[in-house]
């Protein structure tokens, strides 16, 4: 993960820059949620965003992901989102 992009929370903890306010959205997600968003550093994105797995991803429903879905107006993902 870029450090430049993020900040300090304690002295072994860093959050993503954009990510801790109200309306929070991540400086490296690029396009408009709900069409075409995409992370901007996927390949080097951090630890917490590797292990936050999308619902259905791995054939499971996540239920915080359905949460942050939902805070953007955006439905829950299903089994048939993974099936292209």
């Amino acid at each position: 993960m870029p450090l430049v992009l993020t900040n300090q929370i304690s002295p072994s903890v860093n959050a993503m820059n954009g990510t801790g306010g109200a309306n929070p959205r991540c400086v490296a997600l690029t396009g408009v949620i709900g069409k075409a968003a995409r992370c901007g550093i996927y390949q080097n994105r951090p630890g917490a965003c590797r292990a936050f797995a999308a619902s259905f991803e791995d054939g499971t429903r996540n239920l915080d992901c359905d949460r942050a879905r939902s805070s953007k107006g955006l439905l829950s993902l299903s089994k048939d989102s993974w099936s292209n």
